[in-house]
């Protein structure tokens, strides 16, 4: 690869891998790398600086390029929701000797960026977790939901998850017969009964990505046309609408024209979720553009870096 004096380093983080983007001043890709989480809710301080050193070495040593000719580094990583721990990544990236200005920003900030540039606009991420951000014609952000599983999540992978979790046991207890759920359950937590779903649960350390993986099993039954898993599907469609409701209201777009992009496995994924979320969404807001996210949102990382140099 030919080697660039001066370029800017954009990084999404996530629970279980990130991925670090390098462009030129230009925006040219100059360099990829995949790499481990970087969450400083589920991984220590220690750990995420090792994964970042790890990564940018890696692209380093791919590209030729060198530390002094970094001119903004921004990463965007999910657990970066306080002043705290924006503190603590900002100085992990600082730590690994880079000269230049680096931002530690949420996983959901760079996807809006990446979604609406500096555009007005809404994002509606449903992966693991959930949330809405807004961004409006002044610049100004707001957001709905995002309060993580204990308080919030509504819709998302784990929200799912959890549900179906609930109804197969519900289920249980009402028949004593196991259902199509249950029994896909008790086959994913290995046919130990009820004992393996409690132990999976429950089970230390908790992991939120762990839970979360069940929502697999709901949509593909979902597909099937099961009938536990199509109620469960089109209660987190609804659910996201809601978060969208939510904040459109707040933004006073009811009557006006606007961009939503929909995000994350659980609303791209899911035909039902999808075509629900959708069609709900424009029979609301005729005036809505629903569309997907053109760009990665490493791509908004690296967006926050290069303005950095300004």
């Amino acid at each position: 690869m030919e080697r660039q004096d001066s370029y800017v380093i954009g990084i999404e983080g996530g629970g279980t891998k990130s991925m670090l983007l390098a462009t030129n001043l230009e925006g040219k890709v100059i360099g990829k790398v995949d790499f481990g989480a970087t969450n400083l809710h589920s991984d220590s301080q220690e750990q995420v600086s090792s994964n970042l050193d790890g990564a940018v070495q890696r692209f380093l040593l791919e590209s030729g390029c060198s530390m002094e000719g970094c001119r903004g580094v921004c990463i965007g990583a999910a657990g970066i929701d306080t002043d705290l721990n924006q503190q603590k990544m900002e100085f992990c990236l600082t730590n690994l000797g880079f000269s230049c200005d680096v931002l530690a920003t949420s996983d959901a900030d760079i996807a809006l960026k990446a979604a609406v540039k500096d555009d007005c606009g809404m994002l509606l991420i449903a992966g693991t977790g959930s949330i809405a951000l807004a961004k409006n014609e002044v610049g100004e952000v707001y957001r709905a939901g995002g309060w993580d599983y204990l308080l919030g999540d509504e819709g998302s992978g784990y929200w799912i998850a959890v549900k179906a979790i609930q109804r197969a046991l519900e289920s249980w207890d009402e028949t004593g017969v196991p259902s199509v759920l249950f029994q896909r359950m008790i086959e994913e937590m290995g046919n130990r009964g009820i004992d393996g779903i409690m132990e999976f649960v429950y089970q230390a350390p908790f992991e939120k990505q762990r839970i979360a993986k069940i929502a697999e099993i709901v949509c593909e039954l979902d597909e099937a046309g099961d009938s536990d898993a199509r109620v469960i599907v089109s209660q987190a469609a609804e659910a996201l609408c809601k978060l969208a409701t939510t904040l459109v209201r707040r933004m006073e777009w009811e009557d006006k024209e606007f961009v939503l992009v929909p995000h994350g496995s659980i609303v791209t994924k899911n035909k039902r979720i999808s075509q629900i979320f959708s069609e709900e969404i424009r029979s609301l807001y005729p005036k809505v553009e629903v569309r997907q996210l053109q760009k990665e949102a490493s791509f908004g990382a690296v967006q926050y870096a290069l303005e950095l140099m300004r």
